[in-house]
């Protein structure tokens, strides 16, 4: 009791400045500085519980076992809380670590641990690591693992352990337990025996999101309606909003400063914001990162994923601030002073949420729609950028390293947005001016030919392959001495070296047919056209404008046709 007045009283003479100095060192030299201090505990209690979290991860457990031992009770349970789960379950591996390291910090640590931690969490991760008896020789246990007698303390209760290797720690902890802690040995023992495991865990696992979303750590669906569609445009037009005020013990977490660091958001903070204005603000996206983290169903005993969500959430709010603020610093600061800064991450989600609803009336009432590959005939980049907007969370497909990742730029938006127009114009192009009909493309997939789902762009050039053999463009695959055949002319009349011949002649294939001078080819649709011709002729020059003449070319070394399989 006196011990508890103590802390209080010194707890209470910590101020601000002390926390935010200590805060600002690395881990090793945050913990040698509060080990300095005449009044390490009262420090320590005062420190924001992430930070305790993330300095401990960052010099590691066992050089972190000072630290460790200084916490209090709460703030140990937050660190359990983190570090032992993954989504609804309990990590036993993670538990047993833990014991250790509290075993290490020393008795009076592993004794407030049994004491305040919650019976049905103790009662669950037991249990997974340790089943309990009432008889030394209980049915229950196979016939093959009988021969080693139970662990009993209490000719009582009788312990099997479910993996040899983690019962030194196990016998030992239970040594203490018995010894230390009788009444709660008892208890644990009585409810490992009888309770029903899923029950407990479940249970365990109520206590522990009560706990975090006191600390700002949603529920997962509360955390998804960070994802949720608004109106961008309806942002700035809407009637004013209410602000949330931050906590008063509150202190941007460390990590906030690495992650805005070189963000447009980081500017327009820093542009004459009032100080309590700043506050709020960080307070909001300290908020905005924990959802996004519960969002994205990251494991929140590891650091990188904090770090992973406070760059996402970061990226995605500056894409919106960017959008609303037409990227202007000083407007993106008037606005941080009136919109919560969860609208205008929504905001900035929202621009790729358009992109993928256009890209869903694609496949499901567009021209795609009607073709059993749907976006799977597209070339790249087209196809992936169909793929990943129609993820359950789009994402943007990044020609040049052929990754996939959020929207965070509006660069990557209006980029996108124009392959979306070049796909909904194909559709146009391929049944208007090529005069492909469905039933045609679908029967020329299933020819049995060298390459299984070829892309458009190889049927469209088997198409004008056959146009140039006979003078008549026709849907059917090439022969192998056809594909000879026609690289031949093409060499010969030095399509490949002048590439205004290759162009010219495919614009000649198509609009020369039938009635197609009458057509009004003007506007996008002209570009369209033009853009997808120059792309057959690149694809063209690349297969074939590198094969040295007098070779026989090897039709599965060559993806540009639709070429007959031999045999």
């Amino acid at each position: 009791m006196m011990a508890e007045i103590k802390l209080n009283n010194e707890t209470s003479a910590i101020t601000k400045v002390q926390i935010r100095d200590i805060l600002s060192l690395p881990g090793k030299k945050r913990i040698e500085k509060i080990l300095d201090s005449p009044y390490p505990a009262a420090l320590v209690a005062q420190m924001p519980e992430i930070e305790i979290f993330l300095t401990i991860k960052e010099v590691g457990e066992q050089d972190a076992l000072d630290l460790i031992s200084l916490t209090t009770p709460e703030q140990l349970t937050y660190l359990l809380d983190l570090d032992l789960w993954h989504k609804d379950q309990i990590i036993p591996e993670r538990f047993l670590f833990w014991l250790e390291i509290l075993e290490q910090c020393g008795e009076n640590k592993l004794r407030q641990f049994w004491r305040t931690a919650d019976i049905e969490f103790l009662v669950s991760a037991l249990g997974k690591v340790l089943r309990v008896y009432q008889s030394p020789h209980p049915e229950e246990i196979p016939e093959e693992n009988k021969e080693a007698p139970l662990f009993s303390l209490d000719q009582i209760y009788y312990i099997e352990f479910r993996e040899e290797k983690h019962a030194p720690l196990l016998m030992r902890l239970l040594h203490f337990l018995y010894a230390s802690l009788p009444d709660i040995y008892q208890l644990l023992m009585q409810e490992i025996l009888w309770s029903i495991p899923a029950e407990d865990e479940e249970l365990a696992l109520r206590w522990r999101k009560g706990r975090l979303a006191d600390l700002g750590f949603p529920d997962f669906d509360e955390a998804c309606q960070i994802y949720a569609y608004f109106p961008p445009e309806k942002i700035k037009k809407g009637p004013p909003l209410s602000l949330p005020e931050p906590e008063e013990s509150f202190h941007a977490p460390t990590y906030l400063e690495v992650a805005c660091n070189g963000t447009f958001f980081s500017q327009a903070l820093q542009k004459e914001l009032a100080e309590e204005t700043q506050e709020r603000v960080k307070w909001e996206l300290a908020g905005l990162i924990n959802r996004v983290l519960i969002a994205d169903a990251a494991h929140l005993g590891d650091v990188e994923a904090f770090y992973q969500s406070a760059r996402k959430a970061l990226q995605t709010l500056d894409l919106g601030l960017k959008y609303l603020s037409q990227e202007d610093p000083a407007e993106a600061r008037q606005l941080l002073e009136k919109i919560p800064v969860t609208r205008i991450f929504q905001a900035g989600y929202s621009l790729s949420l358009d992109l993928k609803r256009r890209a869903h009336q694609l496949v499901q009432k567009g021209w795609l729609a009607a073709l059993p590959r749907r976006e799977e005939i597209l070339d790249t980049p087209l196809k992936e950028t169909m793929q990943g907007l129609l993820r359950p969370r789009p994402l943007f497909f990044d020609e040049n390293n052929g990754n996939f990742s959020s929207f965070t730029a509006l660069t990557q938006i209006s980029l996108t947005a124009d392959r979306l127009n070049k796909i909904s114009l194909l559709g146009e192009i391929i049944f208007e001016l090529f005069d492909f009909a469905v039933d045609e493309l679908m029967r020329m997939e299933k020819e049995p030919c060298y390459f299984l789902d070829p892309p458009l762009s190889s049927i469209c050039l088997t198409f004008l392959a056959q146009g140039i053999l006979y003078g008549t463009p026709r849907l059917k695959p090439l022969t192998s001495f056809e594909l000879n055949k026609i690289y031949a002319q093409l060499k010969q009349e030095s399509y490949f070296t002048e590439e205004e011949k290759i162009f010219s002649l495919f614009r000649e294939l198509i609009l020369g047919r039938k009635n197609y001078p009458s057509l009004q080819l003007v506007g996008p649709k002209e570009e369209g056209f033009l853009w997808w011709l120059k792309f057959l002729q690149n694809k063209l020059s690349s297969n074939l404008g590198q094969i040295r003449s007098g070779d026989e070319i090897d039709p599965r070394a060559v993806d540009a046709f639709l070429v007959y399989r031999s045999g």
